[in-house]
């Protein structure tokens, strides 16, 4: 994961970082302190050896209702608000957004923030299937479940690629 957010001029901004794993945590931006030339950086979020950051976004304090999309290997597709994910202290594990299933457990592959609706996401899988998935149409669901299912793993095969598309609100009509 590659991402670089501004938040100079924000009052106290919060971070909202989540796994490939399906864990998420939450925490103010305050709490990562400015480093000096020989310090090695700050920790954002405590990773298992196996796991990593997927994805990150910044929103302003307390808000609650922020719109977070994920999307697992297995083609599920969740969307949330931030306010499921209660905020912590940084360097901590975070909280399990999946439920986890003993027999090819879900992984997060893509993040995104959602509050733009006319967002289209197009997703091609490992058998070469191609599917889109327009943002209006993925309902909230509570943070403890594996969102809904938008493709059939055993004959469309596992995400492969997500590409994110603008459309207007004139086109998806």
């Amino acid at each position: 994961m590659q991402s670089i957010h501004f938040v100079e001029g924000q009052a106290n901004p919060e971070v909202f970082l989540i796994t490939h794993s399906g864990y998420a945590l939450r925490y103010l931006v305050e709490e990562a302190t400015i480093t000096g030339l020989r310090t090695s950086g700050v920790k954002a979020i405590n990773l298992k050896e196996e796991d990593y950051v997927v994805g990150g976004v910044v929103f302003e304090e307390g808000n609650d209702k922020y719109p977070i999309l994920i999307i697992t290997q297995r083609g599920n597709v969740k969307r949330f608000r931030s306010g499921e994910v209660a905020r912590t202290g940084r360097a901590k594990r975070g909280v399990l957004l999946l439920k986890e299933l003993k027999t090819n457990p879900h992984r997060v592959i893509y993040m995104d923030e959602t509050s733009d609706l006319n967002t289209i996401y197009s997703i091609k899988t490992s058998r070469g299937a191609e599917k889109e998935i327009v943002n209006k149409d993925i309902s909230y669901t509570p943070r403890y479940s594996n969102g809904s299912s938008f493709l059939n793993e055993q004959s469309e095969g596992e995400v492969f690629s997500v590409r994110k598309m603008f459309f207007s609100s004139q086109t998806l009509k």
